[in-house]
This record gives C-alpha cells, structure tokens and sequence, in this order.
C-alpha cells in the first residue's frame, strides 16, 4: 500500500490524510478482556498481540491459555490458518518477504547484512525496500544499540508482530500434525510450560523496549531526554555475539538506567545479581555517569534480593499495568 499507491505517481500530491491502525495497547487489551489476571493478560498479548479479533477468538474460553491451545493447535483452527491470511492478503508480492521472516524466526535477532546472505540478495534497493515493507506492515522491527544512529552498521532486525513469533515457534513445526487433528483431543499438550515461559520471556523484552517511554514515566524521569534502547557494540559483537544489554536509558541529567528485564512465574531471588555484574562489566560508562539499576520482574523480586537493596528499583507487572492506564 505504501510504495505501489502513497509513494505512486497515480497519488501524487492527492492524498490528504494517512492512517495508521494500531492494535490495543496492553491497558485497552485488559478492558477488552475483562475479570482476567494480569498475568493472563499479558501472556496472551505477548503471544498474539493486541488484535481486537485475535482476543475475541481466544476470550470465548474459560481461560485465555485454553483459547490461545484450541485455537491454535486444533484441526482448522483460526490460528494455524491465519499465517496464510496473512501472507496471501499482505505479502503475495514477493516469495522474499516469507523468507525473510522464517529467518528472522530462527533467530533473536539478525543484522542487514545476514539477511542478504541468506536471500543471497546485493545489499542494494530492493533489499531496503523489502525490509522498509516489512516494518511498516509491523512485522518486523529495526533497532540500533542506543547511542548509535539509525544508519549506525549495527543496525539489527526481529520479527516485532507477537503472532508471528508464536506461528513459527510453537505452529509451524507441528502443522501438519495439526491439520490431520492428532492434537483434537488435547491441544495443550502442544504447549510445554518451560519452553513457552522461557519464549515468553524474550517476548517481554520486546515489549518493554518498545514501550520505553511508560517506564521511564514510572521512573519518575519522562520529563528529562534521553536516548533509550539496547546496548551492544562492535566488542561484544565479536567477543559474545548473543550479548545484548535489552534496555538502556542514556539521560540528560547525567544519569544511565539500566533495566534487567526477567518474566519469571516466581519473584527474582539473588542470583540475577551475579548475571547483572557481568552485564555491567561489558557496559563501557565513559562519561562516567551515575548507574541507576532498575528490575523489572513480573513477579517482582524476593525478600533476600530486597533486602540486598543491590537494584534501586523492583518494577512489577501490576505497576506497568497501571502506568499505561494513566
């Protein structure tokens, strides 16, 4: 829609107004669905989003994981089916934009320069063209290490859109299981709890980085500038290529929050602080401003871990909650 009609001659200069239709944020997806848990809330918007139809499908059931199982891993099932939709509707255009994203799918994250080589694609128009498309439909999402710019070599790409991280992780390797209904009669079984809480968790980290602004306006400094977003450099690149520090906030009043970011189904005890450490061992402070070390633990963090007093701040998921229904 955007480079053949906006971009296009055909509308040049006769397009009067563009709009972009988001999906629910998390504090509209509670409303929606109501006399839930915050919990449940939030893992079914991390698993599917904020698509008003995506949670009216799953909200029929008593609980949001059954209709997220049912829906997913059941013969004919809306969400084994939906990929398709998606692909035929939006992505019909080019066999590269599925490829790019199984990629991506394997992958926490991949830079311009792997994409290309898995395409076997130049690093020429077409391939920024294609990426450019991507983002905007909101599959997938560019970041750079937060004190680098947009055009920095860093630059690294993930599938940003919550129902597509899920097709591919937990669908699509069963698909054809699914559709000859071997998983009919019990299609939880197909979501083994470590392994969706642990993919749960990178989801998380994703969404607290593209929501930045709601907890630097619950850390009391929304009103200060700041450059925000992960940190990662050409050392840790070469020296722990998976190393990434998922949220950095770099303020103007001589300050650097650095978030830990953990979605466990119990508190954090005393043994992130050690994991912690060593993040900051990596992390260079050039300026040498002052370290504000945050938390943010869904179940917040454990009386010995309090009591260490080692984090400045312990956010939990009911206070994010809050903080996007302001």
């Amino acid at each position: 829609m955007i480079n053949k009609v906006l971009h296009s001659k055909a509308l040049y200069n006769r397009s009067l107004h563009e709009f972009h239709l988001r999906e629910f944020s998390i504090a509209e997806t509670a409303l929606f669905l109501k006399n839930r848990t915050i919990r449940e809330i939030m893992n079914a918007y991390l698993t599917i989003g904020g698509i008003p139809e995506y949670l009216r499908v799953i909200a029929k059931e008593s609980s949001l994981f059954l209709g997220i199982c049912k829906n997913s891993f059941k013969s004919e099932s809306y969400f084994s089916h939906e990929y398709q939709r998606i692909f035929i509707s939006s992505m019909s255009g080019s066999q590269y934009y599925q490829k790019t994203i199984e990629y991506l799918s394997k992958r926490r994250f991949a830079s311009r320069n792997e994409i290309a080589k898995h395409l076997k694609s130049s690093q020429g128009g077409s391939l920024t063209e294609l990426l450019q498309d991507l983002t905007l439909c909101g599959f997938i999402q560019q970041y750079t290490p937060y004190q680098a710019g947009e055009a920095s070599m860093l630059v690294r790409y993930c599938i940003s859109d919550n129902y597509l991280q899920f097709f591919y992780k937990f669908i699509k390797p069963k698909l054809r299981e699914i559709r000859q209904g071997t998983f009919n009669t019990n299609p939880s079984e197909l979501l083994k709890t470590d392994t969706y809480q642990k993919w749960l968790g990178y989801a998380f980290e994703r969404y607290c980085r593209k929501n930045h602004k709601w907890i630097a306006e619950l850390l009391g400094f929304g009103a200060v500038s700041y450059m925000a977003g992960p940190f990662f450099n050409r050392n840790t690149q070469t020296n722990d290529p998976g190393f990434q520090i998922d949220l950095v906030f770099d303020r103007a009043d001589n300050v650097i929050t650095i978030c830990e970011i953990k979605y466990l189904q119990s508190s954090v005890d005393t043994t992130i602080i050690q994991e912690f450490e060593q993040k900051l061992r990596y992390f260079p402070n050039e300026k040498k401003k002052t370290i504000h070390k945050v938390l943010i633990s869904a179940e917040g963090a454990a009386e010995a871990l309090v009591n260490r007093a080692y984090f400045d701040r312990i956010i939990t998921l009911e206070a994010l909650l809050r903080e996007h229904e302001k």
